[in-house]
């Protein structure tokens, strides 16, 4: 797929969920936050959150651990 046709994440990928997801930022997890809270702090939606995070575990988030908050979607 040329660079043109690609999809940014985080930015209304209008339920394009075809192609191969290329992290393109990624944020440590501090103590205290959360899943939520993450998703707040970079303006993201929880479906978009979850999809850029597919192995993550919310209820099992811990300070250290890298989750992707931004990406695109070739």
């Amino acid at each position: 797929m040329p660079i043109a046709e690609s999809i940014q994440i985080g930015s209304g990928f209008a339920g394009k969920k075809n192609g191969k997801l290329v992290c393109q930022g990624i944020y440590g997890v501090q103590s205290g936050d959360n899943c939520a809270g993450i998703v707040k702090m970079f303006s993201l939606d929880s479906e978009t959150f979850t999809f850029i995070n597919p192995n993550l575990v919310c209820n099992n988030i811990f300070a250290g651990q890298w989750v992707c908050v931004s990406g695109q979607l070739n």
